[in-house]
């Protein structure tokens, strides 16, 4: 994969939580077909090691795995030997972030503040996530990128849907995770095509260089 996470040649995000191994790889082809091409698996859904391992063995040439809500330093090994590409964490937790940065594995921090987002920076983090997004505002975002280097990726999650990923994306988000407005464990793969489509179709009609 050439895209990287955080850029805006990559601007979506497919978090999958609840998503079952059983079920990843259709979940998964189904994101394929409609052009979304970074899918994390959150360790808080079942059995979410072997599902970030089958989707990396069956599709690791297409598509981007990362793993989310990690909150402890052993479980950045864990991900990174299933072959997870990046992760995101809830928050800022300078040991998580000192490990990504030892097993060079990228990852997005979880911050609401300046403080915390340069505390993260100051720790060698590889981008930051706002979270939760929708709390803050596009406002909030546009007043923290003033302040932050144009070089660093800011991924905004929380909250996100078809109706405001626009926004997000040009309020000055790089990429945006998109959670419960696309995926759900039950969904039917029909309406998961057909919400992808929408967001997909919402990426390309604007440019947010």
């Amino acid at each position: 994969m050439t895209e990287q996470i955080g850029t805006n040649t990559n601007k979506l995000i497919a978090i999958l939580r609840g998503v079952r191994p059983q079920n990843v790889i259709e979940v998964a082809e189904t994101l394929i077909s409609v052009g979304i091409i970074s899918i994390e698996i959150p360790l808080n859904s079942p059995s979410p090691l072997h599902s970030i391992e089958k989707l990396v063995n069956r599709f690791g040439d297409v598509i981007q795995v990362g793993a989310g809500t990690v909150l402890q330093a052993d479980q950045v090994k864990d991900i990174k030997t299933a072959g997870a590409g990046f992760f995101l964490t809830p928050n800022v937790n300078p040991a998580v972030i000192q490990k990504s940065v030892e097993l060079n594995l990228p990852c997005f921090a979880g911050f609401a503040t300046p403080s915390e987002a340069f505390a993260a920076l100051s720790h060698g983090v590889h981008g930051l996530k706002l979270f939760p997004a929708s709390h803050f505002g596009t406002h909030y975002l546009d007043a923290i990128r003033a302040v932050l280097s144009e070089k660093v990726p800011l991924v905004a999650v929380g909250g996100i849907s078809q109706k405001n990923a626009r926004q997000w994306l040009s309020g000055g988000a790089d990429s945006v995770g998109i959670g419960s407005s696309l995926f759900t464990a039950d969904i039917d793969m029909k309406e998961l095509q057909k919400r992808g489509n929408s967001l997909l179709e919402m990426t390309r009609e604007a440019d947010y260089a």
